[in-house]
């Protein structure tokens, strides 16, 4: 009875506000405190499905597994080449021997190779080779190409091309060039 009485002294206006103001209470606590729950469950229960499904479908995932193996396989010759599998100590001389098979292949001249303690850049460690070769111009792209291919990350630093004779319809050049192979120190 008491709790009539105090209800018909509210104004109707006052009724609406203290009611919209008890909804928006409730909204922001269900927001605030359930529904974060509720994502939470949502997403846990997506991940368990996942996981259930991932595990009776142990073929694919052998398969998706080996496809994953094969693609790092690749960008790891990628970045390093020929080079992925040597230790550090025999970089240079397999870099050397790579230079003198491809110029063999071009018909180049490795005229001079000074191979140099580069530094390392971030987690990767740089070979540097001051080389001159020798041959027709277009050989020497050739060249260059089959390299870089060979060797995997490689950056030219610095070139000259000087030609030997420029009389000669095909004109033979020395390139002196600069050349930076990297290679990961990382695991």
């Amino acid at each position: 009875m008491n709790l009539d009485r105090h209800l018909e002294r509210i104004e109707p206006r006052q009724l609406r506000l203290m009611l919209g103001g008890g909804l928006l209470l409730l909204a922001a606590l269900f927001f605030s405190l359930l529904w974060p729950q509720v994502k939470n469950y949502r997403a846990l229960r997506h991940s368990h499905g996942i996981l259930q499904q991932a595990s009776t479908n142990q073929a694919e995932l052998a398969q998706q597994m080996t496809a994953l193996r094969v693609e790092i396989a690749d960008m790891r010759h990628r970045l390093h080449g020929d080079m992925a599998d040597l230790p550090l100590k025999q970089v240079e001389a397999h870099v050397i021997g790579l230079l003198q098979r491809l110029c063999s292949r071009h018909r180049m001249e490795l005229a001079s190779v000074i191979p140099r303690p580069g530094e390392t850049v971030h987690v990767f460690r740089e070979t540097v080779l001051d080389l001159e070769v020798r041959g027709d111009y277009l050989d020497f792209f050739n060249w260059l190409q089959d390299l870089q291919d060979e060797l995997g990350f490689l950056v030219v630093k610095q070139y000259e091309i000087t030609p030997i004779d420029p009389d000669l319809a095909l004109p033979r050049v020395a390139v002196k060039i600069q050349i930076a192979a990297y290679r990961s120190e990382a695991p």
